[in-house]
């Protein structure tokens, strides 16, 4: 026997005697003790295994068994599959996007998310990555990263069912991080134009109103999955009302339904283990941090209450009079202009830096604006450095820009308003920025040499420090004609900027990147 032949023989072999006669074979024993088991195969895998038999090393026909052997619930027999596939091809992202899928299927989840990141990694176009990376991260109570692979996964969806379902979990991620103004905002833009019939274009019509929570089943609605499905949408919509008894139900209707392999009957179960174990789940404040984000590594840079962690730039403490803490925010204070640099900040401004510095982080934080105001937050700061420059308090380093933008006068070029690499580069189309005195997100990736700014849940642009179109931006802008060591990449400090106007800053919280 040539040795492609044995490798199909062996992978057939392995999934025929997983798959016995009957085709039932255990796949998932739920915490209660219920066993949920594969179906028998209807010719879907006979013909896959037919097809992989003459060419055996195809990744695409290993991937086409694996799925056929999806649609008879028989996951554990496709995680061989695509297991085997990758001894062949070990860096295929499809393969890792499937086996990841799967290993969700069966509740390994970190199984799952180390497949889901790693393939993220090979290839970061992959909608079925982000998606499901998004479920695996929804279900550890992650909902804030959760929120962000949803974000990539929509603008990906290959057809109008799955942009609804990437539309309904970035909605239900944004609710449960707490930030439902932006949940709103991004229900209002209506992502999910096409016309779609499935189970999360009827919860997206309970979302905006549409319909009544008593219209979302029908009598129509018979499959397990799709039962599964609607029910966990009604019990996380009544969660969010904090109505838990209403909640309860319907997250044990879901279970009841018998869809195991839905992602409404996965989150279900979680959710009626959180609820027996903590009651109902208060809402998530700023300067707070949940179990799932302090097990990720994020950490607060704001208690809420004092400026502990920071010190005015080249300053042992903090000077008096600009920096304040009100309502669980820092606050700039306004005060005099005086003298302004050519770029409008003042000569003698004192920027506000945190004590600790960080090389590759994620970094995410709350701001608003006042009316005509204009401030930033600075990264990749030297603080030794920027004192040896003039002004000695102000910091020097990339500037994610704050700014009124319709008001302030420093609004005239695209990469001066906010969200901008100030002075370098402009954001995208994508951006959204609330109305001035309305809390806005933002977020800040920096690894490596790579950067990205994101504002209200989208990504609005990224760079990489050492390209062509990096080194021509920066030959451009006000940096030029700075010390040579501005530019270099560093463990810096992140900056709130004294720029002269009141702003407000909240929920600073940042994570290592490794």
């Amino acid at each position: 026997m040539t040795g492609a032949r044995s490798l199909a023989a062996t992978l057939l072999t392995a999934t025929s005697v997983a798959a016995f006669a009957g085709g039932q074979t255990v796949q998932y024993r739920s915490p209660a003790g219920v066993e949920y088991r594969s179906q028998v195969d209807t010719g879907a895998i006979a013909r896959a295994e037919s097809a992989l038999v003459s060419d055996p090393r195809n990744v695409e026909r290993i991937i086409q068994l694996g799925i056929a052997q999806s649609g008879a619930r028989q996951f554990r027999e496709a995680i061989s599959t695509f297991t085997r596939g990758l001894t062949i091809a070990p860096d295929n992202p499809l393969l890792l996007r499937w086996r990841g899928h799967r290993y969700l299927s069966v509740r390994e989840f970190d199984r799952a998310m180390e497949d889901l990141t790693r393939g993220s990694h090979l290839d970061s176009t992959i909608y079925g990555i982000w998606y499901h990376l998004g479920i695996v991260r929804y279900s550890r109570g992650d909902f804030a990263g959760a929120a962000e692979a949803f974000t990539r996964a929509q603008p990906r969806a290959p057809d109008a069912g799955e942009l609804a379902g990437a539309t309904d979990w970035l909605w239900m991620s944004l609710m449960r991080a707490g930030r439902n103004a932006e949940a709103q905002a991004m229900l209002a833009r209506r992502p999910d134009s096409l016309t779609a019939t499935n189970a999360y274009a009827r919860r997206l019509k309970l979302y905006r109103g549409e319909i009544g929570p008593d219209e979302v089943i029908t009598a129509a609605d018979t499959a397990d999955v799709q039962l599964a499905t609607l029910s966990y949408g009604l019990g996380n919509w009544y969660l969010l009302r904090s109505d838990t008894t209403r909640a309860r139900s319907w997250f044990e209707r879901s279970i009841s339904s018998g869809g195991w392999p839905a992602f409404g009957f996965i989150v279900s179960e979680i959710e009626l283990g959180r609820l027996t174990t903590t009651g109902a789940q208060p809402p998530i404040k700023p300067n707070e941090l949940t179990a799932a984000e302090k097990a990720a590594g994020w950490r607060l840079l704001l208690d809420g209450r004092t400026l502990k962690g920071w010190h005015g730039l080249g300053f042992k403490d903090i000077p008096p009079g600009l920096w304040v803490v009100e309502d669980g925010a820092i606050k700039h204070v306004e005060h005099g202009k005086g003298p302004l640099q050519a770029d409008g900040q003042p000569l003698t401004g004192m920027d506000l830096i945190s004590d600790s510095p960080w090389r590759d982080f994620e970094l995410s934080w709350e701001w608003k604006i006042a009316e005509a105001g204009n401030s930033g937050l600075k990264y990749n700061v030297s603080e030794e450095l920027s004192t040896r420059m003039s002004p000695p308090h102000a910091a020097k380093g990339w500037e994610y820009q704050i700014i009124d933008d319709e008001r302030n006068e420093d609004n005239k070029l695209p990469s001066h308003r906010s969200g901008a690499l100030y002075d370098m580069f402009a954001p995208n189309e994508k951006k959204r920025t609330n109305p001035v005195g309305q809390w806005n997100r933002s977020k800040i990736i920096f690894r490596g040499n790579h950067g990205e700014h994101w504002l209200n849940g989208e990504r609005i642009l990224e760079f990489d420090q050492g390209t062509a179109a990096f080194d021509s931006a920066f030959a451009k802008s006000k940096y030029q004609s700075y010390p040579r060591w501005f530019p270099t990449r560093r463990k810096g400090h992140i900056v709130l900027q004294d720029h002269g106007d009141v702003v407000w800053f909240r929920d600073i919280k940042i994570r290592e990147l490794r």
